[in-house]
């Protein structure tokens, strides 16, 4: 496949978007675009991008929607979403590999969406753990940093702001059928479960 595939990082301007900018510039697979998409104007998100990625598609909501699944559903439906989506938060990191890993999937016309397994980090003062998150149709078990969408499968759903909204989400997109969701073998994604709020604080804070 040489489809182009959009890295999706929806952000508020957190200070740790550098670094998810960066992942997404990284990817091997060479027709990968880097979108990051400011829940609402947020000057500080777009010099982050600017300096790190001159190239990436930046783009602000003039209001807040005030949650990422709004924003990345928005982005979606927008008409100007590449054929495949993958999803980074913007205060997590990936693999330079997972879009070349994950794609393979799709070769297949019914699956609408490939998940991976999720290395969670959690830190705290003086302590640091760490889970596997396996990326399964579970509550708490998928997320969004799990998944790599095939677009026009996803067009048209609504991502409530509630408790597992990701996987309900999900459920909605399989739902559509004759659907199916695909997995890789391994972690490939790292989300970073602070414990400490001033980490996850915008610049604009």
């Amino acid at each position: 496949m040489n489809e182009m595939v959009d890295v999706l990082i929806t952000t508020i301007g957190r200070r740790s978007l550098a670094q998810a900018v960066i992942a997404a510039g990284l990817q091997s697979y060479e027709n990968t675009r880097t979108v990051v998409i400011a829940d609402g104007p947020s000057p500080r998100a777009e010099n982050i991008v600017n300096v790190t990625n001159p190239a990436a598609v930046y783009h602000e909501l003039p209001e807040r929607m005030g949650h990422g699944g709004a924003v990345k559903q928005w982005w979606i439906d927008s008409g100007r979403a590449s054929e495949f989506i993958k999803f980074l938060d913007d205060d997590d990191w990936m693999s330079p590999y997972i879009v070349e890993e994950m794609l393979p999937a799709f070769d297949d016309p019914q699956v609408a969406a490939c998940a991976c397994p999720m290395l969670s980090i959690f830190t705290a003062p003086h302590r640091r753990t760490h889970r596997i998150v396996p990326g399964v149709m579970m509550m708490d078990r998928i997320g969004s940093g799990c998944l790599m969408i095939r677009t026009a499968a996803a067009q048209g759903l609504d991502w409530i702001h509630v408790r597992g909204a990701d996987y309900i989400w999900l459920k909605k997109l399989l739902a559509r059928g004759p659907w199916q969701l695909a997995h890789t073998k391994r972690p490939l994604y790292i989300y970073n479960g602070y414990r400490i709020d001033t980490q996850r604080k915008p610049y604009d804070a």
